[in-house]
């Protein structure tokens, strides 16, 4: 039986796996800008894998995007598209003419050291409700 190396099959879990569902990813919604949530666009961007791509963010979110984006010389031809989020909101986002996702959002509604923007995913097949996930970005209680 043939059972590959070790090493093989952990760059695979690493990285093989990540950029195959890069691929499949149309929207990004960033929450907001730290290190582990922003900065890491601009490694996958260099590799040309978000080109076509849409990033929705508040527009001090897309700022620090920018500026890493800049900072590793990534060409503009391979940079995502910005949507910025100014106020409360939503949309529908649709694949191969079915809604697929209802994604909505309220700018900075997230206690944490950096302004937070929480996102709620409603999975949809078409006007049928398969179920929703909120995602907070990180959140500091007690502050």
């Amino acid at each position: 039986m043939f059972l590959p190396s070790l090493q093989k099959l952990n760059n695979y879990v690493r990285a093989g796996w990540m950029i195959e569902w890069l691929k499949q990813v149309d929207h990004w919604f960033i929450t907001h800008r730290h290190l582990d949530h922003a900065h890491g666009i601009a490694i996958y961007a260099r590799k040309g894998l978000l080109e076509d791509k849409t990033f929705h963010a508040t527009p001090d979110v897309i700022r620090a995007i920018e500026k890493s984006l800049n900072d590793y010389d990534v060409k503009r031809k391979d940079w995502p598209k910005f949507q910025a989020i100014t106020k409360e909101g939503a949309i529908d986002i649709e694949k191969d003419g079915t809604k697929r996702m209802t994604v909505e959002w309220s700018p900075h509604a997230t206690p944490h050291s950096a302004r937070t923007t929480p996102f709620r995913y409603i999975g949809r097949f078409g006007n049928n409700i398969l179920g929703s996930y909120l995602n907070p970005g990180d959140m500091r209680f007690g502050r």
